[in-house]
């Protein structure tokens, strides 16, 4: 159901990904995933979707670019550059 409250995890997401927006690469697939999951804990909530899918269909390029794209994963900063 689409009004289900649950985390979403990397699976499910990865379906919603390639069901509504037609992605097929694995490597972005996995980038999108890392940049919504906020918290780090491998799955997304209602929150990390809503402002994942805000900032990926309604932002500017400069709120795409710095919002919460840059994650800290393994001591290293990794910027994603996602949604240009």
């Amino acid at each position: 159901s689409c009004f289900n409250l649950e985390k979403i995890d990397r699976n499910r997401f990865r379906d919603i990904l390639h069901n509504t927006f037609d992605m097929t690469d694995d490597i972005l697939m996995d980038r999108v995933f890392k940049a919504f999951d906020r918290d780090n804990d491998g799955q997304v909530s209602m929150l990390e979707w809503v402002v994942g899918l805000n900032t990926y269909l309604r932002g500017t390029l400069d709120e795409k670019i710095a919002c919460e794209l840059s994650n800290k994963r393994n001591h290293e900063t990794i910027v994603y550059f996602l949604f240009c």
